[in-house]
Formats: C-alpha cells, sequence, structure tokens
C-alpha cells in the first residue's frame, strides 16, 4: 500500500487520514487521538513522512492501538520506527511473546503491550 500523504484535522486533538487499498478493495481509515502523555495513532496505515511528522509535532508519540485483528496494516513497522509500544490483544500478534511487556485488563478481554523497540 503507498504511504498517505496528508491527514485531515478533525480538532485539536482528533486526526484521521485514509486510502484505498486495492489488495482488500477498500478504503482504509486510520486515526489519532492526542492526549496528556502524546499521540496514540489507532490502525495506522502508512503515512508520508512529512506528514507523520506534522501530525505528531512536538506531542511525541505515544503509542499504537490496534483493536481489531485485520488491522494491523502498518502498526509494527510504525511502533518500531517511533520506538513506541503496541497495544493489542495477544492473538492478534502471536508471534511477539518475547516482546510482550504486561497485560491491561478490559473485560471482556485483555489488551496487552508489545514492546518492540530493538
Amino acid at each position: 500500500m503507498q504511504s498517505v500523504r496528508d491527514f485531515d484535522a478533525i480538532t485539536s486533538h482528533l486526526a484521521v487520514w485514509h486510502a484505498y487499498d486495492p489488495a482488500v478493495r477498500a478504503e482504509l481509515c486510520s486515526t489519532s487521538l492526542t492526549t496528556t502523555g502524546g499521540i496514540y495513532l489507532i490502525d495506522p496505515i502508512p503515512l508520508q513522512q512529512r506528514a507523520l511528522d506534522e501530525l505528531i509535532g512536538s506531542s511525541g508519540a505515544a503509542g499504537i492501538i490496534v483493536p481489531n485483528s485485520n488491522h494491523q496494516r502498518a502498526a509494527v513497522p510504525l511502533a518500531q520506527h517511533l520506538s513506541v509500544p503496541l497495544f493489542a490483544p495477544l492473538e492478534f500478534f502471536p508471534y511477539f511473546p518475547l516482546f510482550l511487556s504486561q497485560t491491561i485488563s478490559l473485560p471482556p478481554s485483555s489488551l496487552c503491550v508489545f514492546n518492540l523497540i530493538v
């Protein structure tokens, strides 16, 4: 999939970007949420470096969140590139058990924190 050139700032704390992926024949959408702890990227698809730098800005990246198993997309390489943890259920990334640093219970399931920094 090609990197997206730009994002749309919905508010000062919320942004989205999207692109059509011919491999899955669907429009894919990603979201960022700015918190006091930094920016979380949710279901990220690739953004060009200029756009990523602009999106993150001085807030700094805090983590990547993957709430759906089909939405792994650019999560792993982006978490490594930004040196931030990846938040996802363990079954989404079963090949990363050595990187599992903690589990957060959120009934009815658990969210795992993977530190992929090498």
